[in-house]
């Protein structure tokens, strides 16, 4: 069977600095991944090596996802292979509204929204992340922390891709949005690579399968 996710030999380096050196992992469909390790082992650089942001160049390796070698596209044509990354840090986009964003990013995924269902789904995922269904009227700015994990979760479950991306996905959260956070995933059917420092939502995912990136890196770094 083929490998969601195949990496071999990777190499990764920002700028002058290597970063990454001989990385393996694989990812089957629906399996849940956990990137461990301390801060500047490279975690976030795998992450954005993976999706294809440009200050990360994969200088040896190679990344398969789906039996294709995603180092010879381009990031948005990687997230329509089924790649998706949920940032530290989203970037604001004032005057354009998170339904509107939802719109535009089915629309570049060539999945025609019909509207009245797309609304009505966004109003379930709303609910339970406990966001005020207006939320999906506001713009893109002056988000908290936790506001903006929500709405990067909000766009996972909206876009399904085949592999979802989580960078410190519990920062900002509040303690009672962390609890819940388990049963958030959860509820997601696509497999997960998710980084974080929290044991405690670690310990959630008694089948998870955890990497540790220490002693791969370039600590310069």
């Amino acid at each position: 069977m083929t490998s969601l996710l195949k990496i071999t030999g990777l190499e990764v380096s920002v700028g002058e600095k290597r970063v990454i050196k001989d990385f393996n992992l694989e990812v089957q469909p629906g399996e849940v991944h956990f990137l461990a390790g301390p801060n500047g082992a490279g975690k976030s650089t795998l992450a954005g090596a993976i999706a294809g942001l440009e200050r990360f160049k994969v200088t040896a390796g190679e990344i398969l996802f789906n039996g294709q070698n995603l180092t010879k596209l381009s990031l948005d044509k990687r997230a329509k292979t089924g790649v998706f990354l949920a940032f530290q840090e989203i970037p604001e986009i004032p005057g354009t509204t998170v339904f509107e964003l939802l719109e535009a990013e089915l629309l570049a995924a060539n999945k025609e929204p019909d509207i009245a269902e797309l609304s009505k789904k966004v109003n379930e995922l709303l609910e339970m992340l406990g966001l005020p269904l207006d939320y999906k009227n506001r713009d893109i700015s002056g988000f908290s922390g936790g506001e903006k994990r929500k709405v990067e979760l909000l766009q996972m479950f909206i876009l399904e891709p085949k592999l979802a991306i989580l960078d410190e996905v519990d920062s900002g959260l509040d303690t009672d949005s962390v609890e819940k956070l388990p049963f958030w995933l959860s509820n997601y059917k696509g497999a997960l690579l998710i980084i974080s420092h929290n044991p405690t939502l670690i310990k959630n995912f008694p089948r998870a399968i955890i990497h540790n990136l220490e002693g791969s890196y370039d600590r310069s770094i």
